[in-house]
């Protein structure tokens, strides 16, 4: 019998294995080919071009836009950007016709930003920038390390634009910033000449390195009356100011002080204790601003305020205050994050007329509580004045309180408040307002507050509020959406009121209020008026006001005994201009018909009779 063989069964894993080796090598090297292909694209003029396209195309959310003119050079080394414009949603307001930069941008995987050296020979602002309101930016101290070892502006021309004058600025710098290490030096120095407003000199320096116990602060400034600071802050007094102390980051110890012309604008103590410091003294901010802000620091600010951090977070605690007002704060604040972690305001207003001639009161105080983002923070807040005022108007006994937020593209503020009485109305009003409670929301964006949920309660008043108040304009106005008893309208009557009023918004920020009152006298007080109505009256009328400020109505309709009013209909400009018309019929008279013209100032009426 022949005996039968088996072969031995070929191993194939093998095979694969080798072949799936050699497909992965043959893969990656492919991909480097495609990324050393790319890497050499990319420093070509077409490539050159194919950045500075992508640069044109990226979007910023304030509205800022870049254009590149050519890129030269190598972009992974010593590289120049011709004409290069900056915009914003108006335009052009800054051009550089060269900007030459030498840096190692693979650096940046590291979290590093390494420039060697950054160059504008010559450059333009023809206008401070208006950017768009963003809900968030760029940390203000990024978790980088950033390296710039030589930074200058060779001339940069500001436009009349800006100041006023024309400037030229010249800067030179270098900075050294990372998690254990700040260093920054710098000179600037505004030019003077026929036709440029100059004059101005600034050195800086900041050394502070923890780990060698390094602290170095200094900081000299002088400026003229008619230079550069003076045209930002529109001062005309020359500026004088320095910063210098001694010591070492364990210990340190120096003032900043200053004058403007003859005035002392700062005598400040400034101590460093290890990573925590104090600010201790006198200054006169309000000597470079204006308006309520500058009435409100005038005339010494006292300032009383520590910080210590660490990872780019603060704890903060201290106070401001003058003979008009007391501000105190404490909480946290995280540079690294942009945002605020119970973050306490306590604010007390001593001396309201510094805020507007017309405002009084006393016991004044709020309190601000903020928490997350800078850009769009959630606000807890509380007011509570015994007595304020606003002309001859007052309100007693006043307490307030909410929680704002972002909502979207706007404020959502919530209101609930309380008011003893509101005095200084007529005697109508004023009797209406009787322990007075708010609730309801405003809407704040663009400087427009609007509400349409107030609901109002006093001891005779049961509605709802509609209130347009636009802030840059000067535009405030409202209306009731509910019942109001025991109106009193002097040497007229008592009337129970009833009102129905919707706002209504569009686009560009129009509004319009528009509805329906109705009015039922209770009482008429003057003899002839009842004799002629025969007694108490229904009024109805639709009216409406609109962002154009001209109030209207129309379809007003009085029925009473003896006298009905039918399809009467006017208008009331802002410049006080009067328009109306009505026909009528009375009992004692027969037809009547009116029409009114002029203004407010001078009424002309036109009667018809039979």
């Amino acid at each position: 019998m022949a005996e039968t063989q088996t072969l031995p069964e070929r191993d194939t894993r093998g095979i694969w294995d080798n072949k799936f080796a050699v497909g992965a090598v043959a893969l990656v090297a492919s991909l480097l080919v495609v990324l050393a292909a790319g890497y050499i694209w990319l420093d070509s003029d077409s490539g050159h071009r194919f950045v500075a396209r992508q640069i044109e195309g990226l979007s910023f959310e304030n509205g800022m836009q870049v254009e590149v003119g050519s890129i030269d050079g190598s972009i992974y080394g010593d590289m120049e950007i011709v004409d290069l414009k900056l915009r914003d949603p108006k335009g052009i307001f800054a051009t550089a016709g060269r900007v030459e930069m030498d840096w190692r941008p693979f650096a940046f995987v590291g979290s590093h930003v390494d420039i060697r050296s950054l160059v504008v020979p010559g450059a333009r602002l023809l206008r401070l920038p208006e950017f768009l309101p963003t809900s968030s930016e760029g940390p203000l101290l990024p978790d980088l390390d950033i390296d710039v070892g030589k930074l200058e502006i060779g001339q940069l021309d500001i436009a009349e634009a800006v100041t006023g004058k024309r400037h030229l600025l010249q800067l030179t710098a270098d900075v050294k910033i990372a998690d254990a290490r700040a260093i920054v030096n710098g000179n600037m120095r505004a030019l003077a000449g026929p036709g440029v407003a100059g004059g101005d000199r600034l050195a800086f320096r900041l050394n502070a390195v923890p780990d060698k116990n390094d602290l170095d602060i200094a900081l000299d400034l002088d400026a003229p009356a008619d230079g550069l600071l003076a045209g930002l802050s529109g001062t005309d007094q020359p500026v004088s100011l320095t910063l210098n102390g001694k010591g070492d980051w364990t210990r340190w110890d120096g003032a900043l002080k200053g004058t403007s012309g003859a005035e002392r604008i700062a005598d400040v103590a400034i101590a460093a204790r290890a990573g925590t410091f104090t600010v201790r003294g006198d200054a006169r901010p309000g000597l470079f601003v204006s308006g309520p802000g500058r009435n409100m620091l005038e005339p010494i600010t006292s300032i009383d305020f520590t910080a210590a951090g660490e990872d780019r977070k603060f704890t903060l605690k201290g106070q401001l205050d003058s003979d008009n007002f007391v501000l105190a704060t404490n909480g946290m604040v995280d540079l690294g994050n942009n945002r605020m972690g119970d973050l306490n305001i306590d604010f007390r207003l001593l001396k309201p007329s510094v805020i507007a001639d017309n405002l009084n009161g006393s016991a004044i105080v709020a309190n601000i509580v903020l928490n997350g983002d800078f850009a769009a923070p959630t606000i807890e807040y509380a007011l509570n004045a015994a007595r304020l005022g606003f002309a001859d108007t007052t309100v007693m006994g006043l307490r307030a309180s909410g929680s704002a937020r972002m909502d979207e593209e706007q404020w959502r503020i919530p209101l609930e408040a309380r008011a003893q009485r509101i005095a200084g109305l007529n005697e109508g009003i004023g009797s209406l307002l009787t322990n007075v409670r708010l609730d309801g929301d405003f809407a704040f964006a663009d400087g427009r507050l609007l509400s349409d949920n107030l609901r109002i309660n006093s001891d005779r008043i049961n509605a709802t509020a509609v209130v347009v108040a636009d802030l840059p304009a000067g535009l405030y106005t409202g209306g009731l959406k509910g019942r109001i008893n025991g109106y009193r309208v002097e040497s007229v009557g008592i009337f129970n009121i009833d009102s129905n009023i919707d706002l209504k918004s569009g686009s560009n920020g129009a509004f319009a209020l528009s509805g329906t009152v109705r009015a039922r006298s209770r009482q008429i007080f003057n003899d002839g008026a009842r004799e002629f109505l025969g007694g108490n009256s229904l009024i109805v009328a639709d009216i409406s006001y609109g962002s154009d400020g001209v109030a209207r109505v129309k379809s007003l309709n009085v029925a009473a005994p003896s006298f009905r009013l039918t399809q009467g209909s006017g208008s009331y400009t802002p410049a006080g201009g009067i328009s109306f018309a009505a026909k009528g019929m009375s009992d004692q008279y027969g037809p009547l018909g009116i029409k009114v013209s002029g203004s407010v100032e001078r009424p002309v009426a036109t009667v018809a009779a039979a």
